[in-house]
């Protein structure tokens, strides 16, 4: 071979060989992170806190470079009943050894109530709820120029029902540098920070200067609240969906406090629950301190003037 090849070739090898060994580290890392958590369930049982549960998993996967952590076929075990529940896949991205990224995410796919947990579930509903898979995505996004985070959630029950909220934050440059220094920390050091009353009211602090400027929750259903309640109420646990759906209307009808167009959004939402969207973007940011102290809605005088103040908008079926 070519010399003038043979070097860059050498260190190309060597760099893949050093990404695996840094690959295998961080699973490792991340092994050891579980044995520690199911060490903290063991000496909890011990002392009677907590039953004894145990969390395992089939494969761990690292991809340091790409900042994505993979763990495949977790579970929790309770002792005596087997599974509580499983989870095909929990997928973490932009995680950094003792660093706080900017941006983040865990995906979590097909959660489902494992044989355990048929104790724990009245035996009319046992099909269903074991017909039931959850997935669950969480995502933030920080801005260190202006202080801006945004956190956006959703969870889905198989394809029948969604929930979903993305929500803006402004204001978070003393949350996010507290949530730095302590990520930087052991395990140990965190534990103390957490038990220091001194450090819970420096970060309280903190938290009361954040602010509140705009969001989005949005609600998806495909026949699962139809299916549900049908299930609860041939158990005498609730009235059918139809009666359901009557009181809804009734006390729609009646609630003159509503704007009109509010309201009507709402009854057309609630003769056919397909989805509802409500957007909020407030006229000023409402910090968290304003909101403990009772002066947030001091200046509002009624039901139109909130939400005038915070932007609401309603969507239905679209």
């Amino acid at each position: 071979m070519n010399k003038k090849l043979l070097i860059p070739v050498v260190l190309l090898g060597g760099g893949l060989v050093g990404l695996q060994l840094v690959n295998h580290q961080a699973t490792r890392a991340i092994k050891t992170q579980i044995a520690e958590v199911n060490q903290s369930y063991a000496e909890m049982a011990e002392q009677g806190l907590l039953p004894a549960l145990q969390l395992q998993y089939q494969s761990v996967r690292a991809s340091v470079l790409r900042s994505r952590y993979q763990i495949e076929g977790v579970s929790l075990q309770l002792q005596g009943l087997g599974e509580l529940l499983t989870i095909e896949q929990v997928e973490l991205n932009g995680i950094k050894p003792n660093r706080l990224s900017d941006q983040g995410s865990v995906r979590v796919r097909s959660l489902a109530l494992g044989g355990g947990a048929k104790l724990f579930v009245p035996a009319e509903l046992s099909d269903f709820a074991a017909s039931l898979k959850v997935h669950g995505d969480y995502s933030y996004q920080y801005q260190a120029s202006n202080g801006l985070l945004e956190l956006a959630q959703q969870t889905r029950i198989n394809d029948e029902f969604m929930v979903r909220y993305h929500l803006q934050f402004t204001e978070m440059q003393a949350v996010w540098q507290e949530l730095s220094r302590i990520t930087a920390m052991s395990s140990a050091q965190q534990q103390a920070m957490m038990d220091s009353d001194a450090y819970v009211e420096q970060f309280t602090a903190a938290a009361m200067a954040a602010a509140l400027s705009g969001g989005e929750i949005r609600i998806e259903n495909h026949g699962f609240l139809q299916r549900l309640l049908s299930l609860t109420a041939a158990q005498g646990q609730t009235p059918d969906f139809s009666v359901l759906q009557g009181m809804a209307l009734m006390m729609l009808s009646t609630a003159e406090a509503l704007p009109a167009e509010i309201r009507q959004k709402l009854i057309v939402f609630v003769q056919q629950p397909e989805s509802l969207t409500l957007f909020f973007q407030l006229q000023q940011p409402l910090r968290f301190a304003e909101l403990e102290q009772g002066a947030a809605f001091q200046t509002l005088e009624s039901l139109d003037d909130l939400l005038e103040f915070a932007g609401v908008r309603v969507s239905v079926n679209d």
